[in-house]
């Protein structure tokens, strides 16, 4: 067990500005940002929670042409595609949004049971650093369950990258890839074919601070078989995220599985709604059926919020959870008894390269419009802080201490927070949201301040 060894975590502006990022091209920077943006209109910028999601691609044809965005993840190989592809054909048109940090998931989860010899949450939890960092490298589950039976450290680099969790439980290296919308409102390299922009990745420094101590609890159900419950957006806001999740963790189960499983008996798959921040309760009653089922492990939440309204709920249960996708700084250092661990990076690192991005594009004068919960609040304070230190200007309204234009996602209207962006006049807009973001670049071109407006 590392944990009491390493005490790495991701820090805000921490040296962000002097920052060496080390891209596909070697460069520290993009090493292509040539590609045209949009035409008139204000520069639109997107992220993780909007980029290439069904709503965004469903306007209409063109509106969202030249629209750079960042998502966490190394680029997916064609062959992951296509197995993805086999369990949802859909995919092939709405993308593969944290995918392979949904399988990534899985297998590390399965892998510290193999381990640690046993399906406790606790007991896998314990583990999760030891099979993902300073052992010796594989990347399949085959491979490294074989080595673990041989008595071998191990390193698992997975489909989303090496992942080589800290003692907070993230992961200390991550790539985020930088994407551009074509004239059909799709983006090459994510669900149109082409490539992306570039994939930047970035090993995380590390800081002072003691991790959380494990829970003494154990779950109820280890009973040597490994019981996985789902907390993945079903409906709500977040719902285009969740077919690319479910597909992954349903591939990873399988070919798991087909390998002969965990402790010598095959997963079982308990799939649940984690829903969104609107809709807490029915996140609270997933969770609270798995603790019911007796899962040992759960995969999830995709949103932030959600994680953090029933991380106490887990923790008490002494379960295991796992998020592919929720990022938000908040959690690193939340009360979780050592059993939240995650693959994607928190949003410290999305901002410092969306800022980095927003200066080597030019723009020093830039509006953020975002989503009100943990997530939107924490990746616009995350960007602000480096693109000011960079030199830019982040804008906002005078007399607030606040990092951006925030708004209620479930609002029927976005008209007075566009009005808002548009009186600051700025040279670029960031837009931080989930599938509302469509009906949010709707009232952006309406006002002429949009992508492509006339």
């Amino acid at each position: 067990m590392i944990r009491a060894n390493a005490t790495w975590r991701l820090v805000a502006v921490a040296g962000a500005a002097g920052l060496v990022l080390a891209a596909c091209g070697g460069a520290d920077t993009p090493d292509d940002t040539s590609t045209e943006p949009a035409a008139t209109g204000t520069p639109l910028y997107v992220v993780d929670g909007n980029i290439g999601n069904g709503p965004l691609g469903a306007l209409e044809p063109g509106t969202m042409e030249g629209v750079k965005g960042t998502l966490p993840g190394a680029e997916i190989d064609g062959e992951f595609k296509e197995r993805l592809n086999a369990v949802d054909p859909e995919l092939k048109k709405i993308g593969y949004s944290y995918a392979p940090e949904s399988y990534d998931s899985v297998v590390t989860i399965a892998l510290a049971a193999e381990a640690a010899k046993s399906d406790a949450g606790v007991d896998m939890a314990k583990e999760m650093q030891e099979v993902t960092l300073n052992g010796t490298k594989c990347t399949t589950f085959a491979e490294c369950s074989k080595m673990i039976a041989a008595g071998e450290d191990i390193d698992y680099d997975g489909k989303s990258g090496p992942i080589e969790h800290d003692s907070f439980g993230d992961p200390t290296s991550a790539s985020i890839g930088i994407y551009q919308y074509d004239a059909n409102n799709t983006v090459p390299g994510y669900n149109a074919e082409g490539e992306a922009i570039d994939y930047i990745a970035d090993e995380i420094a590390p800081t002072e601070g003691s991790p959380p101590a494990f829970t003494d609890t154990k779950n109820d159900g280890a009973d040597g078989v490994l019981q996985i419950g789902g907390y993945l957006p079903l409906t709500g806001s977040l719902a285009s995220l969740g077919p690319p999740e479910v597909a992954a963790v349903e591939l990873a189960i399988d070919e798991i599985n087909d390998e002969g499983g965990v402790l010598g008996q095959s997963i079982e798959w308990f799939p649940g709604d984690s829903s969104d921040s609107a809709n807490f309760e029915k996140g609270t009653q997933t969770i609270q059926g798995h603790i019911t089922k007796g899962v040992d492990a759960i995969v999830g939440a995709a949103s932030s919020s959600v994680t953090l309204n029933t991380v106490k709920l887990v923790t008490d249960a002494g379960i295991l959870q796992m998020s592919p996708a929720a990022t938000s700084p908040d959690l690193t250092t939340v009360k979780d008894g050592g059993l939240l661990w995650r693959v994607a990076p928190s949003d410290v690192l999305q901002g410092r390269i969306l800022a980095n991005l927003l200066l080597e594009d030019g723009h020093t004068n830039v509006a953020i419009l975002s989503l009100q919960d943990a997530y939107g609040e924490g990746l616009a304070k995350y960007t602000t802080l480096p693109f000011e230190e960079g030199g830019g200007n982040m804008v906002t309204e005078e007399d607030t201490e606040e990092q951006a234009i925030f708004y209620d996602p479930t609002a029927q209207s976005f008209s007075a927070e566009v009005s808002e962006i548009e009186a600051l006049d700025p040279d670029a807009i960031v837009l931080i949201g989930f599938d509302e973001s469509a009906k949010v670049v709707d009232e952006l071109v309406k006002q002429g301040i949009g992508p492509n407006s006339e």
